[in-house]
Order: C-alpha cells, then sequence, then structure tokens
C-alpha cells in the first residue's frame, strides 16, 4: 500500500500575481482623479486642474528618470519595465495628488525622495510616497503653510464645538467627498478598500485593526469631552486617514504575514497615530505608517507563528494591546 506522508500546510490557489495587484491599486487612483478633475471645472476653479496635472507630470517625469537611473546601474535597460514592474505610474499619481499646491522644487524633492528610498529598501514599494509626502508635509509644517482642519483644531487646543472646529472648511459633505481640496475623498477610499478586499488585494486585517483602534480612542475621547459623534466623523475624515490606509498601510513586503500579526500591527499603529495627532496632527499618519515597518514588522514576523499556534500567547499580546488603547485614552484626556 501506498504510503501518504501528511503536511501541516494549508495551500491556496491564487491567479493574484504582483502587477495584478498593483494594476488595482492603479485603477483606484482614476475616481480622484476626476473627481478632483470634474468638481473644480464645474465651479471654475482651472488653475487647480492645471496644477494637479502639472504636480503628476512634474512627479512622473522625475520618477521616471530617476529609476531608469538606478535600472541602468544594476544593468536593466527595459524603459518599458519603469512602467510595468516598478509600480512608477501609481507611485507618481499618488505624490501628485499629494503636491497640488507644492512648487515645482518640492515636487522634485519629494519625487526624488520617494524614488531613492524605494530602490534603497526593496521592500518599499508605493509606501514609498509615504517619504515624498513627508517633505511635502514637513516643509509645509515649519513655513505654517498648513491651513487643515486639524491645524484648525490644534489652535483650539482639540475641544471644541462643531461650529468652530468643523464648519470653518465646509460641511459634511465636502470631508466627506473632499471638496474642500484640502484631503483627498474619504468615501472613495472605502470604495476604493472595498474592491481592493473582494480581488484579495489588500491586508485586511492590518487596515480594519488600524482603523478600529482610531476609532475606538477618537470616538471615547470625544464623548468624554462633550463633543459627541461629530469629533469622530471629523478625525476620520481628516489626515488622509483612510486614503493612506488603503494605499500605504499594507505593502505586502515590508508588513506582517499571519493575520493575527496583523491584527497586533495595526492596533498599534493606530494607538501611535491617535497620540501623534495630538502631537503633529497632519503629519500624524505618515510618521506611523512610516515608523510600523521599521520598527514592528520583523519583531512581529518573528513571533507570527506563536501567535498562529499558540492562541494564549495570541490573546495575551492582544489583551496587552487593548489595554494600552484604554491607557492611551485615559492619558490623553488627562493631558489635553
Amino acid at each position: 500500500m501506498r504510503e501518504f506522508k501528511k503536511e501541516n500546510k494549508v495551500f491556496i490557489k491564487s491567479n493574484n500575481s504582483t502587477s495584478k495587484i498593483f494594476n488595482r491599486y492603479l485603477y483606484c487612483l482614476i475616481p480622484f482623479l476626476l473627481l478632483i478633475v470634474f468638481y473644480n471645472l464645474i465651479w471654475g476653479s482651472n488653475i487647480y486642474v492645471l496644477n494637479l496635472f502639472k504636480s503628476i507630470f512634474i512627479s512622473l517625469l522625475i520618477s521616471i528618470l530617476t529609476q531608469y537611473i538606478f535600472n541602468l546601474i544594476k544593468k536593466e535597460y527595459n524603459i518599458s519595465k519603469v512602467f510595468l514592474h516598478d509600480q512608477i505610474l501609481t507611485i507618481s499619481i499618488i505624490l501628485g495628488l499629494f503636491s497640488i499646491n507644492s512648487n515645482i522644487f518640492l515636487i522634485i524633492i519629494s519625487s526624488l525622495v520617494t524614488v531613492i528610498i524605494k530602490n534603497i529598501f526593496r521592500d518599499i514599494n508605493i509606501s514609498s510616497t509615504l517619504y515624498g509626502m513627508l517633505v511635502i508635509l514637513l516643509y509645509s509644517y515649519y513655513t505654517n503653510d498648513l491651513n487643515t482642519p486639524l491645524t484648525n483644531l490644534k489652535e483650539l487646543s482639540y475641544v471644541g464645538t462643531y461650529e468652530l472646529m468643523v464648519t470653518p472648511h465646509g460641511g459634511i459633505v465636502d470631508y466627506l467627498f473632499g471638496l474642500n481640496n484640502i484631503y483627498l475623498s474619504p468615501i472613495l477610499s472605502v470604495i476604493a478598500f472595498i474592491y481592493l478586499f473582494n480581488k484579495k488585494s489588500i491586508k485586511y486585517n492590518i487596515v480594519f485593526s488600524y482603523i478600529l483602534t482610531f476609532f475606538i480612542i477618537m470616538l471615547l475621547f470625544g464623548l468624554f469631552n462633550n463633543m459627541n459623534i461629530w469629533y469622530l466623523f471629523l478625525q476620520l475624515t481628516t489626515g488622509n486617514i483612510l486614503f493612506l490606509s488603503v494605499f500605504c498601510l499594507t505593502d505586502y513586503t515590508n508588513t506582517p504575514t499571519t493575520g493575527e500579526g496583523q491584527i497586533i500591527y495595526g492596533i498599534i499603529l493606530g494607538i501611535l497615530t491617535s497620540v501623534l495627532r495630538f502631537v503633529v496632527p497632519d503629519l500624524s499618519v505618515v510618521i506611523s505608517l512610516i515608523l510600523g515597518p521599521i520598527l514592528l514588522t520583523k519583531i512581529i514576523n518573528r513571533i507570527s507563528f506563536k501567535l498562529k499556534y499558540d492562541k494564549k500567547y495570541y490573546y495575551l499580546i492582544l489583551s496587552i494591546s487593548i489595554i494600552l488603547v484604554l491607557i492611551t485614552l485615559i492619558l490623553l484626556n488627562i493631558l489635553i
């Protein structure tokens, strides 16, 4: 009788490929572009549309040239590889969306930084744009060129009324669809997440645990300070937290591999973003998403199998994470 060897593994058949996954991310960016173009054309803000195409074109041009130089150094002479395998078009569109109101020099620097980081750290793909965004935000931050709902929130010491905190930058529709030309549409970000989730192209455990942690902390902080549910709405629709959590939070190569590890990862980053939201509000998400892979991924991956196969160990760490959420909430209420 033939003897069969039993393996403790699970094999999943999938027709997903890296190129298909990144193409889906690219498709998800198109509605953001169309919304910005049509809304501003309708309301006569032609200069904003021109700035959008200018920022995307400059980002694309600098990114292509920089990536091609890196490819030449690696003796890869195929120019099509820059578009097909290096995700330069996706990266350039994301950078273009974030640098619409930036000067040409700043766009060039942010594009250079993004592509250089992408090539130095080979496990970084679309999330390399976070470094370019950080350049833009730091410049605006230190030149006092930021005029956003979050800077307004900071000036009010994070506690106030709906009229003082929300209405200076528009109404509910403006916040949900990004019609104030400050942040990218949260509604389109949610739709993009649903699409990527349905196509099995995103590590949804990270996004769920990250947003849920941030959701709980901001909800309870608002309720404890008599600001009701609108405060949570304000926090979720500002700072591009939903857009960045969909497009830059879950790079496959530099985030935890197991579902259990991804949940812990999302909770820790959610806590970090919540704390930074009261320190450097407009930079909070970008800094958190940069620090996550650097500080957490390797550690979580080392213990990922213990988390997966020893549920007691997993529940212990999960309990500690929940306690940290509560401690964070208490400290924020005491200090703010």
